[in-house]
């Protein structure tokens, strides 16, 4: 009966573009962002340390993506965000990727981005890169979530910006400060 399988499906979430545009704001998306690439980037170890040299484990997980173009005759474009590997301007991307809980309490994300390019959709009135995101329960393999992922893209894309920006002027300024104080000292001597 149905209402067997009612209690027996598990809970999907599912987030339409404009539902994502409400909740996500662009200070969530620098700070999940800031944590994201924190986590990919222990992975390098301190370049400072001796011990570096052996890598560290790394809390998450970004594979190779596939890419399938539109049409297999599809002329390739050297312009992609994600690598430099020539794509069609007409492809759809799986992107996997997966983030392993690094303290107590903080649960296994795992999940894939397909997203499309289709160069002609501006003239249709419609994104050139659309996206969803597909979430996975860890434990037990099961979709639990599908998310509008066109409006999440751009708004990580600036997010990254953010960051790097912030990042480069702060660099920026600790150079000017050991500047300052060089010149100082050698004013003492």
């Amino acid at each position: 009966s149905l209402a067997y399988l009612a209690i027996r499906t598990p809970t999907m979430l599912i987030l339409s573009e404009a539902q994502v545009r409400r909740c996500l704001t662009l200070e969530n998306c620098i700070a999940a962002n800031r944590k994201a690439l924190g986590a990919l980037r222990s992975s390098k170890g301190d370049k400072k340390s001796p011990s570096s040299i052996v890598a560290l484990p790394s809390p998450a997980m970004v594979p190779t993506r596939i890419a399938l173009p539109r049409c297999l005759d599809e002329p390739s474009s050297s312009s992609s965000s994600s690598s430099s590997a020539a794509v069609p301007k007409d492809t759809t991307l799986f992107k996997p990727a997966a983030y392993y809980g690094t303290s107590e309490g903080e649960n296994t994300l795992m999940g894939m981005k397909v997203i499309s390019v289709r160069a002609k959709n501006a003239s249709r009135g419609k994104p050139t890169a659309s996206g969803t995101i597909t979430m996975l329960d860890a434990e037990t393999g099961e979709v639990n979530a599908l998310v509008g992922a066109t409006y999440l893209t751009a708004a990580r894309t600036a997010a990254g910006s953010a960051i790097a920006t912030k990042v480069c002027l702060e660099q920026k300024q600790r150079q000017r400060q050991r500047q300052m104080q060089m010149q100082m000292q050698m004013q003492m001597q």
